[in-house]
């Protein structure tokens, strides 16, 4: 359920420039509208698009394979990044890790592409663009790049950064 935080009866009649400024300046900015101006993550509908570019670059087959334990090992370090289902889904092929939501079987994925070829794949499909639904107050979603990395953060993109962008983090 959504419902406003304010009292939307001040708006009925005129509200005050004092009640006004105060939902304007309030910090949870309760006059967005977060169905058009929320920038949310994508979350797994983007692992779709990520299995397709992944079969069709030659990235994985339908038969490639991988064990899932519940968390996927960057290699060469002590990092884990978790899968949802905190005991794992065993042994995993594109078609199971699709059906249940694998995260690991993505991680994979995404680390095997890299950033630059998954952000210019996903951005095909319009994931960092607006929709063109005619809703003036639409705002654009985030495609994480090298690029937007570095202007937002004022930091480099590492190879682990890529790893939640695989399913849609």
């Amino acid at each position: 359920v959504s419902m406003p935080s304010y009292d939307p009866n001040l708006l009925v009649d005129g509200i005050s420039s004092k009640d006004y400024s105060g939902l304007l300046n309030d910090p949870n900015t309760p006059l967005v509208n977060r169905a058009t101006q929320g920038v949310y993550p994508p979350a797994s509908t983007v692992k779709p698009y990520v299995a397709v570019y992944a079969l069709s670059a030659g990235v994985i087959t339908r038969n490639t394979g991988l064990f899932d334990p519940g968390w996927w090992q960057f290699p060469g370090s002590e990092k884990r990044y978790r899968d949802w289902k905190k005991w794992g889904h065993g042994h995993m092929n594109i078609t199971r890790s699709l059906e249940e939501s694998a995260d690991t079987f993505f991680y994979q994925i995404a680390y095997d592409m890299g950033i630059d070829r998954l952000s210019e794949w996903m951005s095909k499909f319009g994931y960092g663009k607006y929709t063109g639904i005619d809703l003036a107050e639409e705002r654009s979603g985030n495609m994480p790049t090298r690029e937007w990395k570095q202007k937002r953060f004022k930091k480099p993109w590492y190879q682990g950064d890529t790893i939640p962008v695989g399913i849609g983090q």
